[in-house]
């Protein structure tokens, strides 16, 4: 039952009004303003009728008094006065009461309308209450969607992480694979197997492209995804676009038109390199769905406010085409138009989704238009900025197009110090600095570098530094800093050269001080292309086939009849050092050498609970022993290596190792 106060100095008119009340409600009287005051506070009723004329205080000074009282302010105020003028009742109405009757009052009308005020403090009641739930609601909610979205950053780092893992574990072999069958190319005069070599290369770089597109795919649904822009040069991202699609162009016999309006800007500020991706994905579809004919790239732009263009590119063929239907299919992952198509030309059916996003991201768009039979033209647009050309790199402006690619370019007096912790991958990139003149000083960690850099003193001492960034003892981000804090080493390139191919982890390469970055797995192409960029343009001069490295006396493997060893594919070993049985022989036996040494450090590590050092070890035996051919003895390194990384029993699997080693160092004694 609703509770009401009523306030009168008359006691015959409160007497009547709480008569009228009380039958329907709780009601109380008082006399003054004083005891209303202080009952209203005790009681807190639902509703007060006050009288405006009393002694020592008049109904206004209580309602003024009830209002600015926080326990009493929101209590409802009626007026019932003989006081029955618009200004009085004005007056009572702005000083907070909801309404004013006039005496004598009429008792039906007086409860109907102190019932509708009840109710309607009711319902605004409920109302406050239901608000003061749905915030609370409604913070809690949103506490939780906040963790939830906290989880989900943290999954996503993780993932960030995974991919670049995995990128690195991907990328590192798959490099070795290409960079010694390249190098076995070069030395190979058999049909068959240069054949054979030739078809491993192109696996590998296929299988290559497809772990870029897999992880370019997995940034962008992340938004992980980040653009690089940098000024470039437009016509000269056209034409290495042009030059690296050459060969296939001509092997098809195909004619190929590049068409540029004059009205386009060559110098442009955007993500140059994704631009290129778009291009090269566009063109090897349109040479690859071509039999006769040819391919046409048309470029145009509309220059607009603020410095702001869009580039209109079109790649247009005379292929195979496509029906209406099937071009709603282009631009999704993993989704090709039959299942002949993928049997036939090959692809995941990744390119043009990864284009279609970059180009979003871009603020532009990748449009098709074809029909079967007649060909394909794709048109691209683009957002990007004119460029200024005194902020062109040195390679856009000086560099022609293949030239930092072409493998009958020679440096002289140049040297390249080369930092990784694998000996397989040093080989690699020594032979291929050889073969064009560079003299090469090699460093198995950070700290090897940095002290070797450090006894040299002189800023000319070296051209070019190529570091491994994942390296035991001192790793590439931490020997470029200590690099940089020496001064006369301030200005000395130095190149990332590493499996780690993440946006994030780049920009951690750069704020070291890294100067540039070669990806894992590299063709010769692309390697060339990043030494020619940083080595001095006076040291580098065209010439023929370059003789091979002096460094160690190449042998025929033919003619060699290297002895089989047990628990060693010596074929495999001779293949991955382009045949150099020297060579060979010597890492076999600096490998039995200090075999017995790396098993002591292992079982060392182990005893003390050392499991991240004992398992480091592990990882390097595993690395140099499949570089050399010796198979199981990989294997059983790589099953140590994860049962260290995950905390499972390695009693048999080190019993293992050490029969392994002794198996192939006992053979190295005796028949090396």
């Amino acid at each position: 039952m609703n509770k009401i106060l009523v306030v009168d100095d008359n006691e015959c008119i409160l007497d009547s009004m709480l008569c009228i009340l009380q039958s329907q409600y709780d009601a109380h009287g008082c006399c003054n303003g004083v005891d209303a005051i202080a009952w209203a506070r005790a009681q807190r009723p639902d509703l007060i009728l006050l009288d405006v004329i009393m002694p020592e205080m008049d109904g206004y000074e209580v309602c003024k008094r009830l209002k600015d009282d926080e326990v009493t302010r929101d209590i409802p105020v009626i007026f019932v006065s003989s006081l029955d003028t618009q200004q009085e009742e004005h007056q009572g109405l702005t000083l907070g009461a909801i309404d004013y009757f006039t005496k004598p009052i009429n008792a039906a009308i007086a409860l109907v309308r102190i019932r509708n005020h009840l109710e309607l403090r009711l319902r605004q009641n409920q109302l406050k209450e239901l608000n003061e739930t749905l915030e609370l609601r409604v913070e809690q909610r949103t506490l939780e969607l906040s963790r939830a979205l906290e989880a989900a950053r943290i999954a996503d780092r993780a993932k960030d992480e995974f991919l670049a893992n995995v990128s690195h574990e991907l990328r590192t072999p798959l490099n070795a694979v290409i960079g010694m069958a390249e190098l076995l190319q070069n030395i190979q005069t058999d049909a068959r197997q240069r054949d054979y070599i030739d078809k491993i290369i192109a696996a590998g770089r296929t299988l290559s492209d497809i772990i870029s597109d897999l992880l370019d795919l997995s940034k962008i649904a992340a938004g992980r995804m980040e653009l690089e822009p940098t000024t470039f040069s437009l016509r000269r991202l056209l034409q290495r676009c042009h030059a690296l699609m050459a060969h296939r162009i001509d092997e098809k016999k195909l004619s190929f038109r590049l068409s540029i309006d004059d009205a386009v800007p060559d110098v442009l500020y955007g993500a140059s390199l994704r631009i290129e991706q778009i291009l090269l994905n566009l063109l090897s579809n349109a040479v690859k769905f071509t039999a006769q004919g040819g391919v046409e790239v048309r470029v145009r732009a509309t220059v607009g406010a603020a410095r702001r263009l869009c580039l209109e590119i079109e790649v247009v063929d005379s292929g195979i085409g496509l029906r209406a239907k099937d071009m709603a299919l282009l631009f999704k992952p993993f989704s090709q138009i039959d299942a002949s198509m993928t049997r036939k030309h090959g692809g995941t059916g990744l390119g043009l989704a990864i284009c279609k996003r970059l180009a979003a991201m871009m603020q532009g768009d990748i449009r098709v238009s074809s029909r079967k039979g007649e060909g394909t033209t794709f048109s691209v647009s683009l957002m990007l900025e004119l460029g200024e050309a005194d902020k062109l790199p040195a390679q856009e402006k000086d560099a022609g197009i293949g030239e930092a690619a072409r493998p009958d370019v020679r440096y002289v007096d140049t040297q390249v110090l080369v930092v990784d912790d694998q000996a397989h991958n040093r080989e690699i990139v020594e032979t291929l600095l050889h073969r064009v003149g560079i003299e090469t000083r090699s460093a198995c960690d950070g700290y090897e570098a940095v002290e070797l850099l450090r006894a040299q003193a002189a800023a000319d001492a070296f051209d070019l530094v190529l570091m491994d960034v994942q390296m035991p003892v001192m790793d590439g981000l931490s020997a470029t800093r200590a690099i940089r804090a020496m001064s006369e080493f301030r200005h000395l390139p130095i190149v990332a050269m590493t499996a780690h191919t993440m946006a994030h982890e780049k920009e951690r390469g750069v704020a070291a001080g890294m100067s540039d970055h070669i990806g894992k797995p590299f063709d010769k192409a692309s390697f060339y292309r990043v030494v020619s960029k940083w080595i001095a343009r006076s040291k580098q001069q065209s010439a023929g086939e370059p003789p091979p490295p002096e460094n160690f006396a190449k042998t025929d493997e033919s003619s060699t009849g290297f002895p089989a060893l047990r628990g060693v594919d010596t074929q495999a070993g001779l293949a991955l050092l382009v045949g150099d049985v020297a060579r060979y022989r010597y890492w076999l036996k600096n490998f039995a050498d200090e075999a017995p040494k790396n098993l002591a450090d292992i079982r060392r590590h182990i005893a003390a609970g050392q499991t991240e050092q004992a398992s480091l070890v592990v990882h390097t035996l595993k690395g140099r022993s499949g570089m050399l051919g010796m198979n199981g003895l990989r294997t059983t390194a790589m099953q140590l290596e994860a049962a260290l990384d995950t905390g499972e029993a390695v009693t048999e699997l080190l019993q293992a190792l050490a029969e392994a080693l002794d198996l192939v160092c006992s053979e190295i004694a005796i028949h090396l």
